[in-house]
């Protein structure tokens, strides 16, 4: 299985941190890599949400899919969803604490992989740590608001 994990203290209430992860179309403003996004499906703020995804190709050119569901949340506390279309499908994770000044984060992507894919789970793995350093501009973007 590949796996990454990180976590950021962010100076915003839970509520608005929650807000923000809730609502995919607001990915393109602290994930780089999000060409477009748009609501495909589903209503806004409950499970079985669907967000079709563009992110930028191998090298920033051209581009792909990555399509994702909400699969599970728990109001301004976690949220968990399903990359239902593209290269790969990991299962992500948010989990948001309140705490002294502000909310840490902590997000993980784990991605099953099975046969011969296990051979690339180190690859994997290293391209899913550099989804990891996005908590960086998630934490830039809430603070400035």
């Amino acid at each position: 299985m590949a796996h990454a994990d990180g976590s950021v203290l962010i100076n915003a209430p839970a509520e608005q941190v929650f807000a923000a992860l809730m609502d995919g179309t607001q990915n393109r403003y602290w994930r780089p890599q999000v060409t477009d996004v748009a609501l495909a499906g589903g209503i806004p703020g409950t499970v079985g949400v669907t967000y079709k995804q563009g992110l930028k190709g191998p090298g920033g050119r051209g581009r792909i899919d990555g399509d994702y569901t909400v699969t599970d949340y728990q109001p301004n506390r976690s949220l968990s969803f399903q990359v239902i279309k593209g290269p790969a499908s990991p299962r992500g994770r948010f989990d948001l604490e309140p705490v002294q000044g502000g909310t840490k984060v902590k997000f993980s992507l784990d991605l099953e992989t099975k046969g011969a894919q296990r051979l690339l789970d180190p690859v994997i793995s290293a391209t899913m740590r550099k989804e990891m350093d996005n908590l960086v501009n998630l934490k830039a973007y809430l603070e400035r608001r």
